[in-house]
């Protein structure tokens, strides 16, 4: 058994800051990249509440906006994103370090389906926008093409379930 191997099926007895640490780095690098669409999708989430909170005025820059705004404050959004980036990234940090946790797909699907919610939210805010109110297509594309994203993280998270053991 590799070090490694070592460190993934030692036990959390305990609380030990280092070996928590090391686990969890451990478990991120070993999946990242079969989990690559999910982590780069935690970005765009990430930043969009962090740009929604940084620029308090943005939704006061542009008619592609109005529609968001009726539908919810500024400062809503903002909220949003950093909880589903939030969630995404404990889900992803679980899934990849403790293996004994049978739901993480689970967890990982309905974090996907939460980022598609907000994207898809934003795509018919600013179609909204666009059709009614002068607002620019180019967000229904780029958004749109997140939700897409996202719709494909829930489906490929699906196929990541096991049958749980009566």
């Amino acid at each position: 058994m590799s070090h490694r191997d070592e460190i993934e099926t030692q036990p959390l007895e305990g609380f030990n800051p280092m070996l928590t640490v090391r686990r969890i780095g451990h478990g991120v690098r070993s999946h990242i990249g079969i989990r690559a669409t999910e982590w780069w999708a935690l970005l765009p989430m990430a930043g969009m509440g962090l740009v929604l909170m940084g620029q308090p005025q943005m939704f006061e820059t542009s008619p592609s906006f109005d529609t968001l705004e009726r539908w919810a404050s500024q400062g809503a959004w903002s909220t949003f994103a950093i909880m589903c980036a939030s969630f995404r990234c404990l889900a992803l940090i679980v899934n990849g370090t403790f293996a004994a946790f049978r739901f993480s797909p689970h967890v990982r699907a309905a974090a996907s389906l939460a980022g598609a919610v907000f994207w898809w939210q934003l795509t018919l805010g600013f179609l909204d926008a666009a059709l009614f109110n002068g607002g620019a297509w180019s967000a229904v594309i780029a958004y749109g093409s997140f939700t897409l994203a996202e719709v494909i993280n829930v489906w490929r998270s699906f196929f990541d379930t096991a049958p749980v053991p009566k």
